[in-house]
């Protein structure tokens, strides 16, 4: 395939594509206060790999999910001024929403009809 055509045509489909899978891993964002939302972004790295990114600490969970067992939490001070120091505590299982690597899949599948 000569390199216009792949300029041409495919770079821009693929380009359409990862646009339209951020918009469906937007729409599909769970949302509590909207900061998970607010802290995604596509972006092209050196290599010109696109990357759908969510910044949010806690993004990886709410994609992946957590296994059940003992996780440490760090020290931090409330809202009240309270200070907590670091502690154990027994976290619960929890599946992954998958919003992102859905999105992903329904928007590449929808480059397979046309």
């Amino acid at each position: 395939m000569k390199k216009t055509t792949l300029n041409r045509i495919i770079l821009p489909m693929i380009d359409k594509a990862v646009n339209n899978a951020f918009r469906i891993s937007q729409d599909n964002c769970p949302v509590d206060t909207g900061y998970l939302k607010s802290t995604g972004r596509i972006y092209k790295d050196s290599s010109n790999v696109y990357h759908i990114r969510y910044t949010a600490p806690y993004a990886s969970f709410l994609e992946r999910g957590v296994k059940a067992g003992i996780v440490r939490i760090d020290s931090y001070i409330k809202s009240n001024g309270k200070y907590v120091r670091s502690h154990l505590r027994k976290q619960e299982a929890r599946k992954g929403t998958f919003f992102i690597k859905n999105a992903i899949l329904e928007a590449f599948s929808n480059l397979k009809g046309k």
